[in-house]
């Protein structure tokens, strides 16, 4: 399983499913540091990346990991809406 972690401006996102966000129940835990767009969640590496990650481990023990690192990205993460419980939950509704 790959994951693209984007660096801009001194800082840094993993890319997930606002699905597994939920799916994995942290959806809590995750800060304002962390940015989503659609379906999409970009999980702040310094603050939230790790729960992400842990839970993604301890589900599935046996996949394999690799990160996958994009730097300098037109993608502009930094000007996507702010996580917040609240939106991330009319997002994921919105999608299913």
């Amino acid at each position: 399983m790959i994951f693209n972690v984007f660096y801009e401006m001194g800082h840094s996102w993993l890319e997930a499913k606002l699905k597994d966000v939920f799916d994995f129940e942290i959806e809590n835990e995750i800060t304002p540091q962390s940015r989503i767009d659609g379906t999409k969640v970009f999980l702040d590496v310094d603050f939230d990346a790790r729960f992400f990650l842990k839970r993604m481990r301890d589900r599935y023990p046996n996949v394999k990991f690799q990160i996958k690192v994009i730097r300098d990205t037109p993608i502009f993460i930094s000007d996507k809406d702010r996580y917040s419980k609240e939106l991330a939950e009319v997002r994921f509704l919105n999608s299913i």
